[in-house]
């Protein structure tokens, strides 16, 4: 759900432990900092964010989710003209690591925020990947996010 890493304002609405974390917030807008938390260690992550459901616990699948939130924000950023105030350089150099890390879940969504960044440098650093890929579901999510960038894959 667009920037969103977990949940939605109906969530915290309908959910008792939501809305007491809400109510005692410092700050209101429900926005977390997508390249901090993707910088972080897997013991940081599950102190910072233990009161989200993270399934299995595995800090992974929090990751994941703010890749896409980070290839979201990006593309609206983009769209409404202030990508390089969102910092677009930062933003690929997080999601170019993501990309060539080891965990496939995590290159498969980097793959895709790549594809929705419209940078000139995502086809380069997507066919990189493709040459070097062997997992069948990242080489497809490279190739749709290739495609979604108007570029046939090498």
């Amino acid at each position: 759900m667009g920037d969103r890493v977990y949940g939605c304002d109906e969530c915290l609405d309908a959910c008792p432990p939501g809305g007491k974390l809400v109510a005692t917030a410092a700050r209101q807008d429900g926005r977390v900092d997508l390249h901090a938390l993707l910088a972080a260690d897997d013991a940081s992550l599950l102190e910072s964010y233990s009161h989200f459901y993270i399934p299995r616990r595995k800090p992974r699948f929090l990751r994941r989710n703010a890749l896409v939130a980070l290839g979201n924000a990006t593309a609206a950023a983009r769209s409404n003209g202030t990508a390089e105030a969102h910092g677009l350089g930062a933003t690929m150099t997080v999601l170019a690591e993501y990309l060539q890390g080891s965990d496939e879940i995590c290159r498969i969504h980097a793959a895709w925020a790549l594809g929705r960044t419209g940078d000139p440098a995502a086809p380069r650093l997507l066919q990189s990947q493709l040459a070097v890929e062997t997992s069948a579901a990242v080489t497809e999510e490279i190739r749709l996010a290739l495609a979604d960038l108007g570029e046939p894959p090498e």
